[in-house]
């Protein structure tokens, strides 16, 4: 079955959460990088378990990157749920949802915010230090997706592996490179190494955006 989220993103979330509450589900995310290398037929799958247990998949932002034609009536006939969530959708593709759908919700227009910058957390974790990062990292899940603090941590990585594995600048502007070069002193190359595996792998082992933000909290506790 269908579910096809539009408009605010804090109200789809709470839909999606609203859906899964109270159901023995497993709620699966998928976004556009999930299916970069991976088909779209192996992250949905459209059949009940051997037991008859449903799992619930939400499609974040994909309608304009896949073929609907070819997915959503099967996706319609499933007993699993599979939600679209979606910021916006053109005429032309909300048609190609009609008829198919259990239900269609527009949430309306995203409310204008003051833009959350997830900078001090990451300066707070290459810093080493442990209570502060931990501190910022609480507050940055109020504001952010776990993804997205993952992003931020992972960028400033890289710029610490390319200053502690560099002679000279290797293509940052001059304030980025002497921060980065601050941090990388804190950490040893095989540190280093460590937690750029560790964040691959708690990415691409996920089952949801609060097991990741659980592993990347855990990280940070282990400074």
């Amino acid at each position: 079955m269908i579910y096809l989220f539009l408009g605010n993103k804090e109200a789809r979330k709470k839909e999606i959460r609203a859906r899964a509450q109270g159901r023995d589900l497993k709620v699966q995310h998928i976004y556009d990088h999930d299916i970069a290398t991976t088909p779209l037929s192996q992250k949905v799958v459209t059949q009940s378990g051997l037991f008859g247990e449903r799992e619930c998949y939400v499609l974040h932002n994909l309608a304009r990157h896949i073929h609907l034609d070819d997915v959503l009536p099967d996706y319609q006939k499933s007993d699993n749920i599979i939600i679209f969530s979606e910021d916006s959708l053109t005429k032309p593709l909300l048609k190609k949802f009609e008829g198919l759908t259990q239900e269609t919700k527009d949430f309306g227009k995203e409310i204008p915010t003051k833009k959350f910058l997830p900078f001090p957390l990451a300066d707070a974790f290459w810093s080493r230090n442990k209570k502060e990062a931990w501190l910022r990292y609480q507050e940055a899940a109020k504001h952010l997706s776990a993804e997205e603090i993952h992003g931020t941590l992972v960028w400033q990585l890289k710029n610490v592996a390319l200053a502690k594995t560099s002679s000279t600048n290797p293509g940052m502007t001059p304030f980025q490179y002497k921060k980065a070069q601050g941090f990388a002193a804190k950490f040893r190359l095989d540190e280093i190494i460590d937690l750029h595996t560790r964040f691959v792998h708690i990415f691409h082992q996920r089952d949801s955006a609060s097991a990741l933000g659980d592993e990347i909290e855990k990280i940070i506790l282990t400074l």
